[in-house]
């Protein structure tokens, strides 16, 4: 079977930690588009860039036919997830929801400030 993990949860909560952890797999992510030369450089203007960078990633898996894929981005809305669903059903893939809750060390030094903001807007 076929089967699309979607992982979700804030900056910190071990969403890679528990796809490599669990799944035994890299995790399709919107930060591996900010890795240049093993450096993690963040340009807040391509976010979008990089969400649609790891969505064709996760389709091209679909499309090769891998059998477990998951993709593990914020995702702190329902909606933000859509187009993952969308393809799993293209694709005919199960789909897994998997919110992650952990507390451990932002590598990416999101600022609280901004966590907390997606803390209250968090849909489950």
């Amino acid at each position: 079977m076929k089967t699309l993990y979607i992982v979700r949860g804030l900056p910190g909560s071990g969403k890679s930690t528990w796809v490599r952890k669990n799944l035994h797999i890299k995790a399709f992510e919107a930060d591996d588009f900010f890795m240049r030369d093993g450096v993690y450089r963040y340009i807040p203007d391509m976010v979008l860039r990089a969400h649609d960078f790891c969505r064709r990633r996760c389709e091209n898996a679909m499309k090769s036919g891998q059998e477990i894929i998951a993709v593990a981005n914020t995702f702190t809305r329902k909606w933000e997830y859509s187009k993952y669903i969308e393809l799993a059903e293209k694709y005919g893939y199960e789909i897994v929801i998997h919110v992650c809750k952990g507390n451990y060390r932002n590598i990416h030094n999101v600022p609280d400030d901004a966590i907390a903001k997606m803390r209250e807007r968090f849909e489950y």
